[in-house]
């Protein structure tokens, strides 16, 4: 019996539209579990991540429009997924 294989995927998403991008970075600047600060400055996580948030949104959404105005990741992770399972 030959054994069974699995294999996980996985990104940190993306923003699926332009309007989306500032609630994706502070999300992703507000996780403990993806950016730790350290033990004084963790309190303070949230309003970090808000601050960088509305700083870099514009030019991440600029980014992002010139690519179509969202992340790509999902669709490149189900081809990738799909090309796996073959």
């Amino acid at each position: 019996k030959q054994a069974k294989l699995g294999v996980l995927l996985l990104n940190l998403g993306g923003p699926e539209k332009s309007e989306d991008v500032e609630g994706f970075l502070y999300n992703l600047f507000a996780d403990p579990d993806i950016i730790r600060l350290p033990a004084p400055l963790a309190p303070l996580q949230t309003l970090i991540a808000l601050l960088i948030s509305k700083r870099r949104a514009p030019k991440s959404r600029a980014a992002y429009e010139s690519i179509g105005g969202g992340s790509p990741i999902l669709k490149y992770s189900l081809s990738q997924g799909n090309l796996v399972a073959k």
